[in-house]
């Protein structure tokens, strides 16, 4: 009877507690297929170096076999994770590698400040990374070449511009320079590049130098023609374009790893066959196990909502169209109050992960506004602020079980998937600031799904109500050419659902609406904080 009242009403039967069982064993399986699939983690060392800010940075190494290395320069926005892949190939071809996270990501220290494009900071890491690897793999500074992406392309143009490398060969990926004022220029947050005295004299700070300009959208391709206008008279230049893809995602294509291999291995002499057919199976191995996660719970949910369906049905409610019409209304007040959040969090002067940040806050606000609506007007059919009281639901062990549970499984899919899930560092102090926002719009959700009597059609159309912003803002953001910012709030929507689904099953174990609220926006919070930025 103790099972019974946690609520886990799934194990008494017995054959959908085997189908869950079978399905909890494929994930693991997945998860040890992904390991094989990817060998090249048993040689990663994770290395820690100072840049000349003091600020710790935090990357991996994988040792070669030839008297040649690499460092791979992240762009902003992306952990090292994203560059293992390429590391991969470029190990397999016999180069020492080693690849980080930028201050302010990841796991590295610090924050990604504006003065990052003023100064020489980035320069800076660069050199820094190139001391380290330098002593890692016992090679002189000159045998080291260096690919960098967006931001970490400027990097280490910059770098090689004001002479702190000296490199046996540069490769950069879409480089986040811009050789055209804007009328963005005057703004705090923008930097005009055109005014900057080492991009000024480009033409005659880099010399001697090999240069693979890699370009994969037509803005990228063209920024790359100017760049090899500027840089062709003293240096040997080589054009990789034409390869249509997302660019946030270059380094994972296939296409822009092979004009890697080959422009390293034009100047190196290492240049070899470049296998990519596990890197595709372990690819598409990791998208069936995002898949995965999404079948588990929608499983979990349905074995637990027949349960309800076949008792409650006979009072459920199709809800009018006006009622998502005035609910799509109130993401209008919900987006001018987040906004001045972000701006105001932009102010304080103490460093904020930028997307978390930006989805939280509109994400909350947006609870905020129909927190109020529901308890001071018959919005909801009159429930007023008894809507959010539920004394059918009580426990609280079961969602913090379930919690862990759940933790637990995607830090397993982070580890053997690769990719980093939930690295704090400095940023838990925010972990507790948006997950106290996010948890309100859970709630809410909750209470309509339950108060609102609605069927399954409308339940549906509430959801979608929550979704539908990030839907229309991503490929928004993607035509405004911010590709990193955009992919988050792709990201975002893709973990919203998941924990949609996750409540859906605390409901249906009456864990207590408050518990089950706060579990959903701990863990949304956390997930958003594994990617993107620390900004100051």
């Amino acid at each position: 009877m103790r099972m019974r009242k946690f609520g886990f009403k799934i194990l008494y039967n017995k054959k959908k507690l085997f189908i869950l069982i079978v399905l909890l064993v494929v994930f693991s399986c997945t998860n040890v297929a992904l390991f094989v699939l990817n060998p090249v983690q048993l040689y990663v060392e994770e290395i820690y170096f100072y840049d000349l800010n003091g600020n710790r940075m935090t990357g991996k190494y994988i040792k070669g076999s030839a008297d040649q290395a690499v460092i791979l320069a992240p762009d902003k926005g992306q952990d090292m994770s994203y560059y293992l892949s390429v590391a991969r190939v470029l190990n397999e071809q016999g180069y020492h590698v080693m690849f980080y996270d930028l201050p302010g990501q990841g796991r590295s220290q610090g924050a990604y400040t504006r003065s990052f494009y003023e100064d020489n900071s980035s320069a800076m890491q660069i050199y820094s990374a190139m001391l380290a690897l330098s002593q890692l793999s016992k090679l002189p500074p000159a045998n080291i070449h260096y690919v960098g992406h967006g931001f970490g392309a400027r990097a280490v143009l910059q770098a090689r511009a004001l002479d702190y490398i000296q490199p046996a060969s540069i490769t950069l990926i879409n480089t986040e320079i811009s050789f055209k004022s804007t009328i963005f220029d005057g703004l705090p947050i923008i930097v005009d590049d055109t005014q900057l005295p080492w991009i000024q004299n480009l033409n005659t700070s880099v010399v001697n130098t090999n240069v693979g300009l890699v370009s994969t959208t037509k803005a990228d391709a063209e920024n790359a023609v100017r760049l090899k206008e500027i840089l062709g008279g003293q240096n040997t230049v080589e054009l990789f374009d034409g390869l249509a893809i997302v660019e946030a995602y270059a380094p994972l294509d296939k296409d822009v790893m092979h004009a890697i291999v080959s422009h390293i291995g034009s100047v190196s002499s290492l240049g070899g066959e470049m296998n990519t057919t596990k890197m595709t199976i372990y690819n598409v191995v990791l998208i069936w196990m995002g898949i995965g996660v999404f079948v588990l719970l929608w499983f979990i949910r349905k074995t637990l909502e027949k349960r309800r369906e076949e008792e409650e049905k006979w009072y459920l409610v199709t809800l009018s169209w006006n009622f998502y019409f005035y609910k799509l209304l109130f993401w209008i007040p919900a987006v001018v109050i987040g906004a001045f959040g972000i701006l105001t969090m932009y102010l304080v002067p103490i460093a904020f992960p930028v997307q978390a940040g930006m989805i939280s806050l509109l994400f909350g606000c947006y609870g905020i506004v129909m927190l109020g609506v529901y308890t001071y007007s018959d919005f909801a059919n009159d429930a007023g602020a008894g809507m959010f009281q539920d004394t059918d639901r009580s426990s609280w062990l079961t969602g913090v079980i379930i919690f862990i549970i759940a933790y637990i499984l995607l830090k397993i899919f982070g580890y053997y998937g690769l990719y980093y899930m939930f690295p704090f560092g400095q940023r838990w102090i925010w972990l507790l600031i948006f997950a106290g926002f996010n948890s309100i719009p859970f709630l809410i959700l909750d209470r309509e799904l339950i108060v609102l009597d609605a069927d399954r059609i409308s339940k549906v159309k509430i959801v979608a109500v929550y979704i539908l912003p990030f839907v229309i803002a991503a490929p928004f953001l993607a035509l405004l050419g911010l590709q990193a910012l955009a992919m988050g709030v792709f990201m975002g929507m893709v973990g919203l659902v998941a924990v949609i689904l996750f409540g859906r099953i605390l409901e249906e174990l009456d864990v207590q609406i408050i518990v089950a609220a706060t579990l959903q926006g701990v863990l949304f919070t956390m997930y958003l904080l594994s990617f993107g930025i620390m900004l100051n």
